[in-house]
């Protein structure tokens, strides 16, 4: 199975594995409608979803409800496992591989070999609040043009 995170699991897992952060990368073009033709910058896309020509933008029908819709599923299906595991909040979830087992494939000659403890076994977090949640904020000066748009 490829690791595509286009689904709840895929999220939770990751979480257990100190993910604090998801990328979804292309599956929102998919709920829009992309087909994955790889031609986006040759002004040539099927289904006008990243293109500048006329003609073909009229083809695109995708809608920010799509795109509204698919992170609500994957919202509620997170949640939904986050209830069966028993956290309330993500931080909670964050490293806490202790919950997941390990099942090596028993079929597969390069699986057999792969010893997965380095990558589900962590040491303790820090004893001093969440010490896996990054609590510092940015030293650095934020830029003029930042200020102005979130004001």
């Amino acid at each position: 199975m490829r690791w595509q995170a286009s689904y709840g699991p895929r999220y939770w897992i990751a979480c257990l594995l100190r993910a604090k952060e998801f990328g979804f990368a292309t599956a929102p073009l998919i709920t829009l409608g992309c087909v994955m033709m790889r031609a986006c910058y040759w002004n040539t896309c099927p289904v006008g979803v990243a293109i500048a020509n006329p003609d073909l933008r009229r083809k695109f029908v995708g809608r920010p409800e799509h795109v509204a819709n698919f992170f609500r599923f994957i919202a509620e299906d997170f949640r939904r496992w986050m209830a069966r595991l028993g956290y309330r909040t993500v931080d909670e979830m964050v490293g806490q591989s202790h919950r997941l087992e390990y099942q090596p494939p028993e079929s597969h000659w390069k699986g057999r070999q792969l010893d997965w403890k380095l990558i589900i076994e962590f040491p303790p977090a820090p004893s001093e609040g969440n010490g896996d949640v990054c609590g510092r904020f940015r030293t650095h000066p934020t830029p003029a043009w930042m200020k102005s748009s979130c004001a």
